[in-house]
């Protein structure tokens, strides 16, 4: 049936969304269970899901559930993709928005692709955070010293640095490490 939903040219769509933490979770998961059959409903397919995880989120939210105003600070959090046709997403959407178990959902349209999907991403960036070694006084591409018009490599945390002009210079990693570098440096003149 995918290769169906392809040949129709509908869209693949990622849904990620928060359910109320004030539900236990086995209710939580026939909630993603309701979820996935309204995808069904509109004729079309779940291709992956993720796991769904009880989470702290990064503010209170607000929602309101049978008229009164309930704070949520923890929620269930899962994913879903999957192929549907541009006018039956319109009603899906309806169909999220009156939900009141539903505390914030996101639709994307996404592509069929391991290496850039959401949960690759997230386990990605995981891994970085907890690799990432303490931050250095400078930043973590380079150390300078300032000697009149020109800076000096002190130390480099990779060891590569090139002579140019009589002053040895870094390659950084990213961009964010040059702008970290570059703030430090001139915080100090």
């Amino acid at each position: 049936m995918i290769e169906e939903n392809k040949n129709k040219k509908d869209t693949l769509y990622e849904l990620g969304f928060h359910v109320v933490s004030s539900l236990s979770e086995e209710e939580a998961m026939g909630e993603v269970s309701n979820i996935k059959k309204k995808i069904t409903d509109y004729k079309a397919e779940v291709l992956k899901e993720g796991k769904l995880e009880l989470i702290d989120l990064a503010y209170t939210i607000v929602k309101k559930i049978a008229g009164n105003n309930t704070k949520f600070n923890k929620s269930y959090f899962t994913w879903v993709k999957f192929y549907m046709n541009k006018e039956n997403i319109e009603l899906f959407k309806k169909d999220l928005d009156i939900n009141e178990n539903i505390l914030r959902y996101l639709i994307i349209k996404t592509v069929d692709d391991d290496e850039h999907s959401t949960s690759k991403v997230a386990e990605d960036e995981k891994v970085e955070k907890d690799s990432k070694p303490e931050a250095k006084r400078f930043g973590t591409a380079k150390e300078t010293r300032k000697t009149s018009d020109k800076e000096e490599v002190v130390s480099d945390e990779k060891g590569k640095e090139e002579e140019k002009g009589g002053v040895k210079e870094v390659s950084p990693k990213k961009d964010k490490d040059i702008d970290e570098a570059i703030d430090e440096i001139t915080k100090e003149v």
